[in-house]
């Protein structure tokens, strides 16, 4: 006891005294900006540029890459379109602002030796060119080459793939390089080695848990409602933590602030609709919406899912006696306020909502000697599900000057599946007609919500440093029950889990063509009473113009996982679930990663390769066919004897039900792409292997479930005239695969 009470008070005495550096620091920060900037650091280092940059309709672009051409001098809009260049010298220069599928812009300016240059800037879509160049340079669909393991993606552009039914973001970004296109039956993101769950996806600040509906087949964003697409594969920097795999970041779209805008269109699958309204010249709101319907399509791609599922899907043994007419329905709205409160502040609200509604319901009859029965066989499946997210943002943005700005995110999340199952078996004696009637079901629900605020910080010190550092608090609850029966078995699993954050990098260029980005994350997490640290590193050296060396690597952890509930009969479900340490341990990864890009006007060749090391993985091998790990069956109905373990009907003891193990994950992954000319796109090769060892399993280490060791994109998009022709091939090995052995 006395250990456990040291190590808890030390966990909080670091965590504390944490913080406190970072408010030194950014005490520090604060009076060397304001102070240095304003008296010895103008005379010495110049002036600043600084302003916004918006689209043709006057809406912020995050993301745009500002440079000074033939200087070593860049900046990047943040959220708010915003961007600062410190310390230029007094002369004549050349702005360049350039972002994916937007013409890059240059602008030619004059600083002078004693006012900061306020320079606004409109970038025109790239689509644009079309009809005015020779060339036929069409906007590049996503860029890679900026910063390691970072692949930048425009939603305007996503509607040029082909796809199937319906234009989908992560399907999208299966295509790059690194993201595994294998996985047909699932939109989610397999990324280097590492599972969907182990992704953190961000929309404007708040944690998405839902990505995905219609079975998984497409994701649960409307590219509508999307401004722009950020995807770290790995290595990415010390402000985001909470997951071992990757960050997708997804910045709303902002509406119109000139005049009321909308529309509407149909798929295959979904129609949807927007509404852009202008409430003045400095507060805009934009809806968007979707909603699924009954088609050809989808009933082709329900058969298709059903037959898959065995006897939890639409046939049972030998696909004789049922009939299945599932109905599924999905739908998602967004919404997003944007307000200029200020020149130095701006506020945003998002919204959004996104649910499915799957009924697998479905009568059952089968002849007179199926299987061991000796009469007819009737009944009915009642099987619905529904699973969706609700999440709310509000961000802040000021601007205390021009080397220091701050961001506050305060964001709501809620995630919930329930699903509901019962059967009604009826066997009718064929020399008496006495009928039996046998009644089986279970009961699941998963319930999670998250509750974040958020406070980042940017400092520039000179044209060398940029310093950010933060603070975050997690709140996670999340509550699962399953029961079988009634009162043959059950599990309930209520958590509460609280993560208190900082973190601190610094961009810094201390050479012409070298960059680095050194950063430190701590996290007191409380299920655990303990401190985890997690340090990163980046790496960047410019050999020429067009050559470029990278290397990134960092500890991540990640204290909410989704486990799969295996099930033979009913179908697999998955469950989120919180590490204690305990029961599930907190899951690491170490990553390691080198690249090396060359880069023209018109073409792009990068590689990388990356190693992945996994601890505290967790798999959850309980209740196949009712039964926990250790036990016996459940009886077949009642007045049969007891589960092990159990005196009677009671809950099942969760500790028997988990296994933990470690994971490897290695490979390297080759980048060909043509940014301009009538045809453009990529060729992506990814070789890799991902093995787990789980002792109680296996004795060796053996291939993951989600392994595939070849992957082959082409992307093609070419235009001829007025049309925009366009495809994609993947070629992929297929996923390891050990057969069932009986029924123990």
């Amino acid at each position: 006891m006395i250990p456990m009470l040291v190590d808890c008070l030390m966990g909080k005495l670091r965590f504390f005294a944490i913080i406190g550096f970072v408010l030194f620091l950014a005490f520090v920060g604060r009076i060397v900006g304001a102070q240095s900037a304003r008296e010895a650091g103008i005379a010495a280092r110049g002036q600043a540029i600084e302003g916004v940059v918006n689209d043709s309709e006057g809406l912020p672009l995050p993301g745009v890459t500002i440079s000074l051409k033939g200087t070593n001098l860049a900046a990047v809009t943040d959220d708010y379109g915003k961007y600062v260049l410190p310390g230029v010298p007094e002369g004549p220069y050349v702005v360049v602002a350039s972002l994916p599928s937007f013409q890059t812009l240059e602008t030619p300016v004059t600083v002078p030796a004693n006012a900061p240059v306020r320079l606004d800037l409109k970038l025109q879509l790239a689509q644009m060119n079309y009809e005015v160049t020779v060339r036929y340079d069409i906007p590049k669909l996503m860029d890679a080459s900026e910063s390691i393991g970072v692949v930048s993606l425009s939603p305007v552009q996503v509607s040029s793939l082909p796809s199937l039914g319906e234009k989908d973001i992560f399907r999208s970004l299966q295509l790059m390089p690194g993201i595994s296109a294998s996985n047909e039956a699932s939109s989610g993101l397999y990324v280097r080695g590492g599972t969907p769950d182990q992704n953190l996806v961000l929309l404007d600040g708040f944690t998405v848990y839902n990505v995905d509906h219609f079975y998984g087949i497409f994701s649960a964003f409307n590219a509508q409602a999307i401004e722009n697409i950020t995807m770290h594969k790995g290595g990415f920097e010390s402000k985001y933590g909470g997951r071992i795999s990757s960050v997708v970041e997804l910045d709303g779209r902002s509406g119109n602030r000139d005049e009321i805008a909308f529309g509407g269109g149909a798929s295959l699958l979904s129609y949807n609709a927007y509404a852009e309204v202008p409430i003045s010249k400095k507060a805009s709101v934009l809806f968007a919406g979707r909603r699924s319907f009954q088609s050809p399509l989808s009933d082709r791609i329900r058969d298709s899912y059903n037959q898959q599922q065995g006897p939890g899907g639409g046939r049972g043994p030998g696909g004789q006696g049922m009939v299945t007419q599932p109905d599924s329905v999905f739908y998602d709205l967004n919404g997003r306020l944007t307000y200029d409160i200020g020149r130095r502040d701006h506020l945003f609200l998002s919204f959004y909502n996104g649910q499915d509604n799957l009924d697998s319901s479905r009568d059952m009859s089968m002849p007179q000697g199926f299987g061991q029965q000796t009469g007819a066989i009737s009944g009915s499946i009642t099987n619905l599900t529904k699973w969706g997210n609700t999440g709310a943002g509000l961000n802040w943005f000021h601007q205390w000057a021009e080397s220091f700005n701050s961001s506050l995110t305060v964001g709501y999340s809620r995630y919930f599946k329930d699903r509901d199952r019962r059967s009604t078996m009826t066997v009718t004696d064929p020399d008496t007609n006495e009928e039996t009637t046998t009644e089986r079901g279970s009961a699941e629900a998963n319930d999670l919500t998250d509750a974040t605020v958020m406070l980042n910080n940017a400092l520039t010190l000179g044209y060398k440093h940029l310093v950010e550092f933060g603070a975050q608090a997690t709140r996670n609850d999340i509550g699962y029950d399953f029961v079988m029966n009634e009162t043959e078995s059950s599990m309930g699993r209520h958590q509460r889990g609280n993560q208190y954050s900082v973190y601190l990098q610094d961009r810094w260029s201390p050479f012409p063509r070298f960059s680095m980005t050194p950063g430190v994350r701590g996290t007191y997490y409380d299920r655990a009473a303990k401190t985890y640290l997690e340090p990163r590193l980046s790496l960047m050296v410019n050999g020429t113009d067009r050559l470029r060396l990278k290397a990134a690597g960092g500890l991540y952890y990640q204290y909410a996982n989704n486990l799969i509930r295996e099930d033979v009969l009913e179908g697999d479900q998955d469950f989120w679930t919180l590490g204690d340490e305990k029961t599930v341990p907190v899951s690491s990864a170490v990553h390691s990663i080198v690249g090396l890009s060359y880069e023209t006007k018109s073409f792009l060749f990068d590689t990388e390769a990356y190693r992945k090391k996994l601890d505290g993985l967790a798999e959850f091998g309980a209740l196949r066919f009712g039964r926990p790990r250790g036990g016996e069956f459940p009886p077949p109905g009642p007045g049969g004897p007891p589960p092990e373990g159990q005196t009677g009907s009671g809950p099942v003891d969760f500790g028997k039900l988990f296994f933990t193990g470690e994971g490897k994950a290695e490979g390297i992954e080759f980048l060909f792409q043509k940014k301009f000319g009538e045809h453009t796109g990529w060729i992506t090769y990814s070789l890799g292997r991902v093995r787990h060892h789980f002792p109680e399993l296996s004795s060796s280490w053996y291939p993951a479930s989600h392994d595939s060791t070849h992957e082959v994109k082409i992307v093609d998009s070419w235009r001829f005239r007025k049309f925009l022709i366009s495809g994609t091939w993947i070629f992929a090995t297929g996923k390891a695969y050990t057969g069932p052995t009986g029924i123990e």
